[in-house]
Order: structure tokens, then C-alpha cells, then sequence
């Protein structure tokens, strides 16, 4: 079993320490993740390794790999996605500072205070790792009985609520 991670972190003085910190985060506690998740079950396995740049740009390499529960829009089905990122964030206390680092490859994180919390990092990264329309392939999609199988087609027995229409309009024209 790994060792807990921080609740909080503080992302220039890890830098300035060339600090890795890594183990598991639950995903129960993460509540903007939850509104797209079937259940909470499992855990993010996550490194972060803080260090500065040649520019003296304080970053960390973040990886990530979870598994997440999602539910498929095509059936409504359960669907398990696999997330495995590596983002490399810039650091910096400064708003303007932002673009700058941008421009060096980093994706800028703007600290309000010396700490953040390290859960909300990892959590901001999993929503940006969700697909827009969770689904399965084609193939593996298994339709509800009962969902609206053929939908597209008429179903025999059932009378078209238009044919009342058509048969007015047929009569209107002789």
C-alpha cells in the first residue's frame, strides 16, 4: 500500500525541492467528477514530480491512470474508460505570467495562495479527460429491451397518427 498523499499542497516550494510525490486518490470524494460517473468505486493512481526549468519556471509532470464508471448515451449501459495522462503544469503567482508559460509547453496553473488542494488538480484533469458523448463502440453497445427498438421503423399493428391526414388530403384533391 502506497503512503497518503497531502491534502494540500505547496507546488513552488516542492519545486524548489525537486520533490516526487505519488500513491492513490478515492474517487469518492470527488464531487464535479460524480455527476458523470455511474458509481464512485476505485482510485486515481497519480506522480507528480516538481522541478524548475532552465528559464526558472517552477513545473511538475503530473501522470495519471484511472479507471472511471461512466453510462453509455447510446444504451444507457455501463461503460469503464480508461484515463492515462501525463500533463506538464507551469507554475506561477502571477495571472499575466500565464501566457509565458503557455507558450513553454506548460499548461499554466495560477496559485491564488502558497497551497492548493492537491485532490482539485486531479480532479480538474479527469474532467478534462472525459469524452464529450461517453459511448461504446457500435458493436459493443447492448440496446435495453424495451429502450425504443425500432424507433425508426413503424411498428406493425400500430396505426401511423399521419394517416387520418393523408386520407383528408386525399379527399380535398378530387
Amino acid at each position: 500500500m502506497s503512503r497518503p498523499l497531502p491534502v494540500f499542497i505547496a507546488p513552488l516550494r516542492l519545486c524548489e525541492m525537486r520533490t516526487v510525490v505519488a500513491g492513490e486518490l478515492g474517487l469518492d470524494d470527488m464531487d464535479r467528477l460524480a455527476e458523470f460517473l455511474s458509481d464512485q468505486e476505485g482510485e486515481v493512481v497519480l506522480s507528480l514530480s516538481f522541478d524548475e526549468d532552465e528559464r526558472g519556471i517552477p513545473f511538475a509532470v503530473m501522470t495519471l491512470d484511472a479507471r472511471l464508471r461512466l453510462v453509455c448515451q447510446r444504451c444507457l449501459g455501463p461503460w469503464e474508460m480508461r484515463v492515462r495522462r501525463e500533463v506538464r503544469l507551469g507554475f506561477t503567482r502571477e495571472p499575466g505570467a500565464a501566457e509565458r508559460i503557455a507558450e513553454h509547453g506548460y499548461e499554466p496553473v495560477v496559485l491564488e495562495r502558497n497551497e492548493l488542494k492537491l485532490r482539485d488538480l486531479v480532479e480538474d484533469e479527469l474532467l478534462l479527460a472525459l469524452p464529450m458523448i461517453p459511448k461504446h463502440e457500435r458493436e459493443d453497445c447492448q440496446p435495453r429491451l424495451g429502450g425504443g427498438e425500432g424507433r425508426d421503423d413503424e411498428s406493425p399493428g400500430r396505426e401511423n397518427p399521419f394517416a387520418v391526414l393523408a386520407q383528408l388530403k386525399g379527399r380535398r384533391e378530387h
